[in-house]
């Protein structure tokens, strides 16, 4: 298979400088490609470290042909002593061979799409020995006709130890085509004409860079699951996919922006290659990725129309239809209900196919699958089709006995009668029995039946004895809301003696009914409603689910009332509460089974949500009365909270005094938690103002109320004319609040002034004195 690189992006045409080393015994740097748009991107590069390359051939497999190794060839005096980018490079082998042979040595195709602008091809190579050779580098653009567009003949390095040379291609006129290059390998006279090439690399200028790492998983019959590393910020990709070894640009594509991504609709059987592409968008797209290799599965088409031919006691011989040109089959069957894969299994390669050794009492049921050449990931199997070999439960003496633990098992009345004295209503009756579990309920299912079925239960003394028979329930019909078949029959028994045998038969309503049913008996439980657990809840919940108010409950399929069980009083287990009242609200869950009904009372208290106002400072200034905190909240309070300290001791009803106590600030919190809205609380705190140097009183000064909220009285005696009066702040500065003078006294306005510690400055003559101010 060979494999393609090639470039897709929007770019301008450049023109590109073709050079060859002038001095071969120095070793110069290629000068970067010139690129009129884009980056210069090396798009393919290989330098032989890993060995041969798997996406390169040659066409010789004797020598001279080409060869990868490390360090000196096997000859002396010819090739070099190591490669040019890293130890390894490839060479051709001339020990053996005659002058003039060749071999070609031919590395992947490249595409160069034309809205690139510049490309190039580049090498280094090495010519030492005294046989030397030629070596030419052609190139096609059609894989059959070249041109040659290099050539070195004779030796060009004097020894192992010289430089390599390097060489570059203009590859920019050939710019919308796949281009295919070769280098050919003339052996010299001799041994020593071990011609040597590394580091060979395309370049092109890149606008989009293109992702990395695509990677397969998951492959069907028609899809796979793909994923790559983008190659930049792009979120949109093209996925490209067809034969393997077609050429990118011709397959199917596919835009997506998902990464990963599953691509759908491919062909079965079939090995294809994909590309992922990054698409940068204005028609610029990168370099794509891959290609990666799948083979979709093989879709094997299932045989049809699987029937019986022939059938007698342990004996049934089965035909089909073939699927498509398959020549082979698997015949397989088991105890009806088994798992297709998991039964006894034939090859056979005609039909029809005869099954032998069939145990009486059982159906059977027999399944078919196709062998396709190649296997196949989407073979099922046909079928099923039944057989019921005769009977052994004919007799009520005889009875099967039946599991009481929700399985179904197939059985048949095919070819039973009715015992003379049968209490039974029905015809080809076939007989069971079964243990009451602990509940004694139990359902007793026929639904899949393919004849019109009757059943009844009884409880008797002996089984040969009908006399003795006591029949607990009978159906014709079935309670079941969803039940298929012909006519099933089911039925629901409760209040069984636990631990009782009880015989239970089934036959048709008719002489004419008989058949394959299928035959389930499931213990029906006893219903527990479950155990209260009351809930506290806030008046700010909207819409509540009811089974938070209970545990251990059976089902949630019961049903809610309020205020009593009664009809009209049903309600929805998920509520709307919003605007609800305060106050408790009784609820009672109702389950029921078939057999069984409980309730439980349970409640929800709804609790009024508390507004705890705004929190706020008192403050306390000379003054050693008992403080009441609910004056220093705001706005509107639920009553009915806990005080508390910043020390965690509860305050009775508010109060506090903090008579002697060192000045500073003291916290406190009303705390308000009723069980059912979140615990909250607000903040109040106390300021202890320290009153030293405020006690003298030389003016005779009295000021009042203090803390103040609005008015500030002020009285003194024996001052003269020159009272100066100035309310000052914390800080230092001249607070303008209205003074109004009233005989021995004035009246201070602080009502708009903020709250607050202020200094209140009264000077007299050559007398001053301050007054500590406390703003509410």
């Amino acid at each position: 298979m060979k494999k393609l690189y090639f470039l897709l992006f929007a770019l301008l045409s450049v023109n590109f400088v073709f050079a060859i080393e002038d001095e071969p015994s120095q070793a110069q740097p290629l000068p970067p490609l010139s690129c009129g748009s884009g980056t210069a991107t090396v798009i393919y590069s290989e330098d032989f470290e890993a060995g041969f390359p798997a996406d390169w051939t040659k066409s010789a497999t004797t020598n001279p042909t080409w060869l990868t190794t490390s360090g000196f060839t096997t000859s002396s005096l010819t090739g070099p002593s190591t490669g040019f980018s890293n130890a390894s490079y490839v060479y051709l082998e001339c020990s053996g061979g005659f002058l003039g042979d060749t071999d070609t040595l031919t590395p992947p195709s490249v595409i160069l799409p034309s809205t690139i602008d510049a490309a190039r091809v580049s090498w280094a190579y090495h010519m030492f020995g005294a046989d030397m050779g030629n070596m030419a580098f052609e190139i096609s653009t059609d894989g059959v006709n070249y041109t040659e567009m290099w050539s070195q003949n004779g030796q060009e390095q004097t020894s192992e130890t010289d430089n390599w040379t390097e060489v570059e291609i203009d590859l920019t006129p050939y710019v919308g085509s796949v281009v295919d290059m070769r280098f050919i390998g003339t052996r010299g006279v001799g041994f020593a004409s071990d011609m040597a090439i590394d580091l060979f690399q395309v370049e092109a200028c890149i606008t989009c860079p293109g992702p990395t790492l695509l990677n397969a998983t998951n492959v069907t019959t028609n899809s796979v699951d793909l994923d790559w590393t983008a190659g930049g910020t792009e979120t949109n990709w093209i996925i490209e996919y067809g034969p393997t070894g077609f050429t990118p640009g011709t397959g199917t594509q596919v835009p997506t922006t998902n990464n990963p991504e599953t691509l759908t609709g491919i062909i079965d059987n079939s090995d294809l290659d994909i590309y992922v592409y990054a698409d940068c968008g204005g028609g610029d797209t990168s370099i794509p990725v891959g290609p990666t290799t799948i083979t979709t599965g093989i879709v094997c088409i299932p045989p049809s129309a699987l029937s019986f031919t022939y059938t007698s006691n342990d004996t049934a011989a089965v035909t089909w239809t073939p699927g498509g040109l398959e020549t082979s089959w698997i015949l397989e069957y088991g105890i009806a209900g088994y798992t297709p894969g998991t039964g006894t299994q034939s090859p056979v390669t005609i039909a029809p196919d005869t099954t032998f050794g069939l145990a009486n009492g059982n159906i059977y049921e027999f399944y078919i699958q196709s062998v396709c050449v190649g296997g196949g990931l989407n073979n099922p199997w046909f079928g099923p089709i039944q057989y019921a070999t005769p009977i052994t439960n004919d007799d009520e003496c005889s009875p099967i006995s039946v599991p009481v633990d929700g399985s179904t098992s197939y059985y048949a009345n095919i070819g039973a009668g009715e015992s003379v004295g049968e209490p039974t209503v029905g015809f080809n009756t076939a007989w069971f029995t079964f243990v009451a579990p602990s509940t004694g309920h139990v359902e007793i299912s026929t639904c899949g039946t393919d004849f019109n079925t009757m059943l009844e239960v009884y409880s008797i003394g002996t089984c040969s004895s009908f006399g003795s028979y006591s029949s607990v329930g009978s159906a014709t019909g079935n309670p079941f809301v969803t039940c298929s078949g012909v006519d099933p029959a089911g039925l629901n028994l409760c209040d069984l003696t636990p631990g009782n045998t009880y015989y239970l038969v089934i036959g048709g309503e008719t002489a004419l009914d008989e058949g394959i049913f299928p035959l389930t008996l499931t213990e029906i439980p006893l219903i527990s409603a479950g155990d209260a657990i009351p809930q506290d809840i806030c008046s700010d919940v909207g819409i509540y689910n009811l089974f938070n108010t209970i545990e251990n409950n059976e089902t949630s399929g019961g049903t809610w009332y309020n205020p009593v069980v009664a009809p009209g009083n049903e309600f929805a287990s998920s509520i709307d509460l919003t605007g609800t009242p305060p106050g408790e609200y009784p609820f009672f869950y109702v389950d029921m089974n078939q057999c069984d009904q409980d309730q439980v009372a349970t409640s929800v208290t709804i609790h009024e949500l508390p507004s705890l106002g705004q929190g706020g400072t008192l403050y306390k200034v000379c003054s050693y009365e008992t403080s009441n905190l609910f004056t220093g909240l705001s706005g509107t309070i639920t009553l009915g909270g806990t005080w508390k300290n910043e020390w965690g001791d509860t305050l009775v009803d508010g109060l506090v005094n903090y008579n002697d106590s060192t000045a500073g600030v003291y916290d406190h919190w009303y705390v308000f938690d009723n069980g059912g809205c979140p615990a909250d609380s607000s903040k109040v705190n106390i300021q202890v103002l320290d009153c030293a140097g405020f006690e003298e009183n030389q003016l005779m000064i009295n000021v009042y109320p203090n803390p103040v909220k609005d008015v500030l009285n002020i009285q003194f005696d024996a001052v003269s004319e020159d009272l100066i009066i100035q309310l000052v702040s914390m800080n230092g500065q001249l607070v303008e609040a209205p003074i109004l003078m009233n005989g021995n006294g004035a009246i201070l306005d602080v009502s708009k002034i903020a709250s607050g510690v202020y200094f209140l400055n009264i000077s007299s003559d050559d007398v001053s004195q301050s007054v500590r101010v406390v703003k509410q």
